[in-house]
């Protein structure tokens, strides 16, 4: 049974200490023939991170990191966890998986353009409470690079889409600059305070609050009921997971 430590509620949530995490462990299937284990974390603002590993025939494992979202429905008796895999910066599968309030699993799949795999033979392992997944930024200077996602759409006219989302000091605040093409174009850009792991925003009507980890960004919307954005395309948004750019990308985040 998973140790609930904090109630998480992703459509009202503060930025406060991410030292409190809900952890899920499980072994199993994809499909019928691949062997898999999935170690998930999640923060008290509703993100998730964590490991795939993959149990190959030929006796060798691979890891793969995931990052990613917990979803709550209003009332209803289960959430559900999108997470993406990550090669790098480019999403290379993604896992929606359903549990029940109190952290069981119901339902899963994995998934990757066209093609896609249900979980099954499913055991619910006790997580490695020693592991974290989560390294949140304690200052601004922390915090300050290039943060990125892609993914494949299937798509022969446009094959992949992605977002950006740049951080800079800029005289003690975090200058933000995001952008997302999926394929509908949205971005913006902005000053904020740098406070407990992260920051809020807004452009026009699209207000926002900002998780800063050492290994990426999780932005969500702080006021849904707004609507669209009139500057932006149709259902575009800025909210989602984008991953650290670690190699030299040329990108000046210098603190003045």
């Amino acid at each position: 049974m998973k140790k609930l430590v904090f109630t998480l509620f992703l459509m009202c949530c503060s930025l406060i200490a991410m030292a409190d995490v809900q952890h899920f462990s499980w072994k199993g299937n994809l499909g019928d023939n691949i062997s898999f284990q999935l170690d998930l974390q999640v923060n008290n603002v509703g993100a998730v991170a964590g490991e795939t590993t993959y149990f190959r025939k030929n006796g060798k494992i691979a890891k793969i990191p995931v990052y990613g979202v917990q979803i709550r429905y209003e009332n209803e008796s289960s959430s559900a966890l999108l997470v993406n895999e990550f090669d790098g910066n480019k999403q290379c599968g993604t896992f929606f998986i359903s549990v029940d309030n109190n952290g069981n699993f119901v339902k899963g799949n994995w998934s990757l353009v066209d093609k896609e795999l249900n979980m099954k033979n499913i055991v619910e392992l006790e997580p490695d409470f020693g592991k974290r997944f989560f390294h949140p930024t304690n200052n601004i200077k922390d915090a300050v690079g290039k943060y990125s996602f892609t993914y494949q759409t299937g798509n022969p006219n446009m094959p992949e889409c992605g977002g950006h989302c740049y951080l800079v000091a800029e005289k003690g605040k975090l200058h933000w600059m995001m952008g997302q093409v999926t394929p509908n174009i949205a971005e913006g850009e902005g000053m904020a305070s740098f406070v407990d792991s992260g920051f809020k925003g807004s452009y026009q009507n699209f207000s926002f609050e900002a998780y800063v980890d050492e290994y990426f960004v999780y932005v969500w919307r702080t006021n849904p009921d707004e609507g669209q954005v009139d500057d932006w395309g149709a259902w575009a948004t800025l909210e989602g997971v984008y991953v650290r750019e670690l190699e030299e990308s040329g990108f000046d985040g210098s603190v003045n």
